[in-house]
């Protein structure tokens, strides 16, 4: 999105070629050069995000839950099952 938005104003900007003076052109030039530079950069990091993943404990992964919670849940759980294996 922000190499599509750098790249909108690199093209407007070079809408002005024949309206200005050579002079003024040349500065034009030189911050279209840049936005362009930036686009790149940006599109680069575009690709290279990752989303970061929180920490957890492993051994809980599975269950989709981590640490204390996750441990918690876990003992409820089986609490849970052992009362209606008694109540049969």
């Amino acid at each position: 999105m922000l190499y599509e938005k750098l790249m909108s104003v690199h093209n407007a900007l070079g809408a002005l070629s024949h309206r200005v003076d050579k002079e003024t052109w040349a500065v034009i030039k030189i911050a279209r050069n840049e936005l362009m530079d930036a686009a790149d950069i940006a599109q680069e990091m575009t690709e290279h995000l990752t989303c970061p993943r929180k920490p957890s404990d492993k051994s809980n992964d599975k269950q989709g839950m981590s640490g204390a919670r996750g441990k918690a849940a876990k003992e409820e759980n089986n609490e849970q099952v052992k009362k209606r294996h008694d109540k049969k």
